[in-house]
């Protein structure tokens, strides 16, 4: 856990908005260089690293080599990404199935100044309830297969689809030849899930809008709500545990570069409420935090204005998702509960938290393990060995992660009072 923080405090400074530091990479040894090029391909950060430190002289010769092929392997991944949309469209099309891109390279230019700089591994559709079966009828017929063992995990899109080529992995993270899969999203926030929802969603259909991207055209959502459902995804990772840093990097990018950009602030006040403004605003303070970027007034406003408990939670916490890292915990649970009303759901979320109820079924992805270093050797190669090492790795890290959880909820709770209590004097006086 040292010396993973070691790495991610050398790395965050490269990527600060503000006042980058490159030299801080300087403190690495040469040995260091494989783990944090492992961690970046993992979090989506080895492009953004490249790009800001690829004039500067801080770079081994052979890392520098390594991101240099990095980079033009993404670049011949964009183009094949491309191919397969155009086709997927196409089919679509002829269904007469209405949809929205949703992430990837929708996410050009604002969030990265270019898609061949983002890493993509999948294309991401979204498509109102009622089509969305025609849709994948229409993709099954293109070859493509679901992946299988994930259908009973909470998500917001059917089963991956992916067409098997007979490609497997040979340790590049980059690869052109990697096939991308496509998920189809039937919702942009899942209320079922989170048990709660911002207000204001269901405009997000009538307003998208067609985009264009060199040699071609995707419907997508309007800019205004493209910054806000990516600012829900990041926040809808976040209570689920998930690694945001590379989608808070995203919004920091978003956030410093349209700072002054007094026509897009006025319009997102305009056409998002205030309980959409306000999950918003979750993001922003992370970006803040994490990234140092500058903040439009608006939105300094919105981050000022976010409800005392989940200000107490960013106060105490806003670190632990960088943590959560390199060892996982569950403080984000207490966000969740700040932002829900009913005692029934905050009693849901925090049971289902300390002790899950959904378990995916034998082979599903994740349960295989013997990628993972020091631990291949031990692993066991027969299905549902795995799946019984899987269940045991799980309720042994509940168990683990059952006392420090419940001490964050203590500290947070004590902090919402006593900050509750200081608000309510200073009222008097």
């Amino acid at each position: 856990m040292r010396r993973n923080s070691a790495l991610l405090a050398a790395l965050l400074p490269l990527l600060q908005f503000r006042s980058p530091r490159p030299e801080a990479l300087q403190a690495l040894h040469e040995s260091d260089w494989p783990e944090l090029l492992e961690f970046c391909d993992l979090a989506h950060l080895t492009l953004p690293l490249w790009r800001n430190c690829r004039d500067a002289e801080v770079l081994p010769d052979w890392v520098r080599a390594r991101m240099e092929r990095n980079g033009a392997d993404n670049a011949r991944r964009f183009d094949n990404i491309k191919r397969a949309y155009s086709e997927l469209a196409k089919t679509l099309e002829d269904v007469q199935v209405e949809y929205l891109v949703i992430k990837g390279f929708a996410q050009y230019p604002g969030y990265v100044e270019d898609p061949r700089l983002r890493m993509q591994s999948d294309i991401d559709i979204y498509t109102p309830s009622r089509s969305i079966l025609r849709a994948q009828d229409a993709l099954l017929s293109l070859g493509y297969q679901p992946l299988r063992g994930l259908e009973k995990l909470p998500k917001d899109h059917l089963p991956a689809l992916i067409r098997k080529t007979g490609w497997e992995w040979r340790g590049n993270a980059f690869d052109p030849e990697m096939p991308p899969s496509v998920e189809l999203h039937y919702c942009l926030w899942n209320e079922a899930n989170a048990r709660f929802a911002p207000k204001g969603l269901e405009d997000f259909w009538p307003r998208r809008m067609l985009r264009h991207l060199e040699d071609f055209s995707f419907p997508a959502l309007d800019p205004v709500d493209n910054f806000g459902f990516s600012a829900l995804h990041a926040l809808r990772d976040l209570l689920s545990g998930d690694w945001v840093l590379h989608r808070i990097y995203e919004m920091a990018r978003f956030l410093h570069t349209n700072a002054a950009n007094k026509n897009f602030w006025l319009r997102w006040r305009e056409v998002h409420n205030d309980s959409l403004r306000s999950s918003e605003a979750i993001s922003f303070r992370l970006a803040k935090d994490w990234f140092a970027c500058d903040l439009s007034e608006e939105v300094e406003a919105e981050v000022r204005n976010l409800p005392p408990p989940v200000q107490q939670w960013l106060d105490l916490f806003s670190r632990s998702p960088l943590e959560g890292m390199f060892r996982s915990n569950k403080v984000g649970v207490w966000l969740h509960i700040a932002l829900l009303e009913s005692s029934q759901d905050k009693r849901a979320v925090l049971s289902n938290a300390l002790v899950p109820r959904r378990m995916p079924s034998v082979g599903a992805p994740g349960q295989d393990t013997t990628r993972q270093g020091r631990r291949k050797r031990f692993w066991p190669s027969h299905r549902y060995a795995k799946y019984l090492f899987y269940i045991a790795s799980r309720v042994a890290y509940h168990a683990k992660t059952l006392v420090p959880t419940l001490c964050h909820g203590v500290r947070w709770w004590l902090a919402t009072k006593i900050f509750g209590r200081e608000l309510r004097t200073m009222d008097v006086n």
